[in-house]
């Protein structure tokens, strides 16, 4: 696995202030303050803006902001491919289309939800009981 969140494409990089704990690709919204928040609407469209590893201090994905640091984001564009965080106790196959979770991490979509609201197509089998980066192609 890549040790980043931007895996391909071109993107528009952003900073914001954390208004809570956000770990390098969780997807991310901004508030009425207009700092970054984790999405927090389950299978609600989002814009493809995550939160990306801040390797100007020498960050990884394991490192997570907290409340009022500076975060470092990526607004991606269809076809770019991210390394984003996908729900624990999901099992998803490569094609499948994911949606926000509503706490910042990606999940399948289901019958419930509008294809219309999906974010990307994950790109490669996973199946884990933990919170695991995985490779989304966005849509």
């Amino acid at each position: 696995m890549a040790n980043t969140v931007k895996l391909r494409g071109d993107y528009v990089h952003e900073e914001a202030i954390a208004a809570g704990t956000i770990t390098p690709g969780h997807l991310v919204m901004y508030d009425s303050d207009l700092k970054v928040v984790v999405h927090d609407s389950d299978g609600d469209k989002a814009l493809a803006a995550f939160a990306l590893e801040d390797s100007l201090q020498g960050n990884t994905l394991d490192d997570d902001y907290s409340s009022d640091d500076p975060v470092q984001i990526g607004i991606f564009r269809p076809g770019d491919q991210v390394n984003a965080v996908i729900e624990g106790g999901e099992a998803v196959s490569k094609g499948d289309m994911l949606v926000s979770s509503g706490n910042g991490k990606l999940r399948e979509l289901i019958s419930t939800d509008s294809a219309s609201d999906a974010i990307g197509i994950v790109m490669e089998d996973f199946d884990d009981s933990v919170d695991t980066h995985v490779a989304v192609m966005i849509v």
